[in-house]
């Protein structure tokens, strides 16, 4: 008898000990499939159908990554390509600074990354892509390019032109290259380093559009410089290599003809200008409007100032020019409201120059850039003001990785 129940006994503890196996098992294939068949299946269904639905495949890798029990880069850059190309950029920052090892992705994918971002108005996480990738040798040119114009549109001048010289050290006969450096110091006003890299450029180029559009950019820092008689050749020299001389050639010329007191021949070249092209720009009535001051037919002079300035109400030189106008014409009380016009446009320059200065130092600044981009507006620089609206990273979002 006491045999029979140690034996139902041990039975009942058998039986105990197979189902808790049989539940050891069930749950150990639970876990499996939850944590590692289930996960890879996500993927592979979102990489099958990512092409044509981004946001169930989105959806399924963000299951996919949350659910694994390892870290799959892969999975992760995946879904940071569906989360660009569906413009969600919020989600894509934060998906980025949980990477681990951004550093790990091939450089090419983050070019391509990064191409997207900087389409997108994403200038400080494409520039970061960038940095990262910016080790491969092969795609190092092309991305430095990408670099330069980045920080061209985010006003990092100076870091433009360091980029720029490591292209230089790559090959020193690339001829954009130069002609970048050249129109960064132009607009600086830096004539000697700007007259250097243009006729840099002129030396290497082998593209008549670039070496026309460069040679009147040299021409215009020679004017500015005060160097006449060299703008002079160099002016020659365009016409001589050139079949259609541009608007802004022939205005240089005008120029440079009222410089010399040249000021019907000055006209003859504008007239003809006028005569022949129906889509002259205001540009052209301003210079007109100079030399026909200079030779004193001031009625017709104010008819042209009028126009630019009905055209482009904050051209501060127009109002300039029509306060003098109506000066010597005897009509003090115009020339005064110009005049107080053109002082309003210039102080509203000095304070875009202060803002934009604050902006370097605190780039994330929404309200600061709003300021700017207005501004812009005002000054009749709506290119200017779109850009500076653009979305913008800021960069407390982006995490440093080294």
């Amino acid at each position: 008898m006491a045999q029979s129940k140690s034996d139902s006994s041990n039975k009942n503890k058998i039986y105990r000990l197979i189902i808790l196996m049989s539940v050891l098992i069930l749950m150990s294939v639970a876990f499996y499939w939850y944590r590692v068949f289930s996960p890879n299946q996500q993927y592979r269904e979102a990489l099958r159908i990512s092409s044509y639905n981004p946001e169930k495949a989105e959806l399924l890798l963000k299951e996919a990554i949350h659910c694994s029990s390892s870290e799959h880069p892969e999975w992760q850059f995946l879904r940071l390509k569906l989360l660009t190309k569906m413009n969600r950029w919020d989600e894509v920052l934060e998906v980025w600074n949980q990477m681990s090892d951004p550093n790990a992705f091939p450089a090419e994918d983050l070019c391509q990354l990064a191409f997207v971002a900087q389409q997108n108005g994403q200038l400080d996480f494409a520039q970061r892509l960038f940095q990262i990738a910016r080790h491969d040798q092969q795609l190092r040119p092309n991305i430095l390019r990408s670099l330069i114009q980045i920080k061209l549109q985010m006003g990092q001048e100076d870091l433009a032109l360091k980029d720029c010289q490591e292209l230089l050290e790559l090959n020193r006969q690339d001829a954009t290259v130069w002609q970048v450096i050249g129109t960064v110091h132009m607009t600086r006003k830096e004539v000697a380093e700007a007259e250097h890299a243009f006729r840099q450029c002129l030396k290497n180029s082998k593209n008549s559009i670039q070496v026309m559009k460069v040679r009147e950019d040299l021409i215009q820092v020679l004017i500015d410089a005060g160097q006449l008689e060299q703008a002079s050749k160099e002016w020659d020299q365009l016409q001589a290599t050139t079949s259609a001389l541009s608007e802004r050639a022939l205005l240089e010329k005008a120029w440079l003809l009222r410089t010399a007191g040249e000021y019907v021949q000055g006209l003859k070249i504008l007239e003809e200008l006028l005569g022949t092209r129906k889509n002259a720009s205001d540009k052209v009535y301003h210079m007109r409007g100079m030399l026909l001051i200079d030779a004193g037919k001031l009625e017709p002079a104010l008819k042209d100032f009028r126009r630019v300035t009905s055209n482009q109400p904050w051209n501060k030189e127009a109002h300039q020019q029509l306060a003098v106008v109506y000066t010597r014409i005897n009509q003090p009380e115009l020339a005064e409201q110009h005049r107080r016009i053109a002082e309003e446009l210039n102080d509203k320059s000095l304070t875009l120059l202060r803002l934009n200065g604050e902006l370097m130092q605190n780039p994330g600044d929404k309200e600061l850039r709003q300021q700017i981009a207005d501004l812009y507006m005002e000054l009749g620089m709506q290119d200017k003001a779109m850009n500076i609206q653009r979305t913008y990273a800021s960069p407390q979002k982006l995490e440093m990785t080294n």
